[in-house]
């Protein structure tokens, strides 16, 4: 445990083993990064200009969509994961699918709400969403936020949330490592 809370992870709980009653083990978490708490900063402030600059389908996407209706074919629920301004959430809902669209920045969903009435706020390294309660999930260039360090326990919650036989999309950069973009957000 020592070892751990010197990588900075804490103790959030306690629970007694199922297999050997009697005996327990800690729950250790890693708190968020800051980094990601400054990408969520930068996209409060730019919310209205990317909403202007990511208005619009691109080819690759309609490839994507095609491709995710063959593995998942609507009406299935999805979560989407980062939905931004709710253009993605809108491209699936007009595909038949019933979508849950979060994002952490409110000012996203503040937009979104004009697009999909189905929204939350939440962090994809903790997902408010209950067990198997989605057929789905849909993360658009939104997991690439998600630090080296939280994307196991972050792919761990999605596994949490998916039913068996569930379907994750997933859309990242390519290229090595991790950088920060200050122009638009950290973690890109």
């Amino acid at each position: 445990r020592a070892m751990y809370e010197r990588w900075g992870y804490e103790a959030y709980g306690r629970k007694e083993m199922g297999s050997a009653p009697g005996n327990f083990y800690t729950l250790l978490r890693k708190p968020t990064a800051k980094p990601s708490i400054q990408t969520v900063e930068i996209y409060e402030t730019i919310a209205d200009d990317y909403a202007q600059r990511h208005n619009s389908s691109r080819a690759w996407m309609d490839e994507a969509l095609t491709a995710f209706e063959h593995a998942m074919p609507a009406p299935a629920t999805i979560l989407e994961i980062g939905s931004g301004t709710g253009h993605d959430a809108e491209l699936l809902t007009k595909r038949g699918y019933r979508v849950i669209a979060m994002d952490r920045t409110a000012a996203f969903l503040q937009i979104a709400k004009q697009r999909h009435p189905t929204l939350l706020q939440g962090d994809a390294r903790s997902l408010p969403v209950a067990d198997q309660s989605v057929d789905a999930v849909w993360a658009q260039a939104s997991l690439l936020h998600v630090s080296r360090l939280e994307i196991t326990p972050a792919l761990l919650d999605i596994r949490r949330v998916l039913r068996p036989n569930g379907v994750l999309y997933v859309s990242l950069k390519m290229g090595d490592g991790e950088r920060t973009n200050a122009s638009r957000a950290p973690d890109d």
